[in-house]
C-alpha cells in the first residue's frame, strides 16, 4: 500500500520497471509504421506474440498519426469503441 506519493521508494521502484523505455518502443513502432502507410511504401500487421494489448496500442497510435479525424473528440471515440471495446 502506498502511504506517501512523495516517497522516494515509490519513484525508484518506478524507474526499476523500465516503463519509459517501453513506452518509447511502442511510440516508434507506431512512428515506423504509420511512416511506411502515409509514403505508400507499404501494409503493415500488426501483432502483439505476448498477448498482451501492445496490438490495440500500437494499432491506435497508428490511426491517430495517420488520420486527423482521430485527433477530435469524436474521432478518439470512435477509435476507443472500435480499437478497446467488443459488441
Amino acid at each position: 500500500m502506498l502511504n506517501d506519493i512523495n516517497s522516494p521508494d515509490l519513484f525508484k521502484n518506478i524507474i526499476k520497471t523500465d516503463w519509459l523505455s517501453q513506452v518509447e518502443n511502442i511510440l516508434l513502432q507506431a512512428q515506423k509504421a504509420a511512416k511506411l502507410i502515409i509514403n505508400g511504401e507499404s501494409n503493415v500487421l500488426v501483432y502483439c506474440a505476448s498477448g498482451t494489448v501492445g496490438s490495440s496500442v500500437i494499432s491506435s497510435l497508428i490511426q491517430i498519426f495517420c488520420d486527423p479525424s482521430y485527433r477530435t473528440f469524436k474521432g478518439f471515440k470512435t477509435l476507443f469503441l472500435k480499437e478497446w471495446t467488443y459488441y
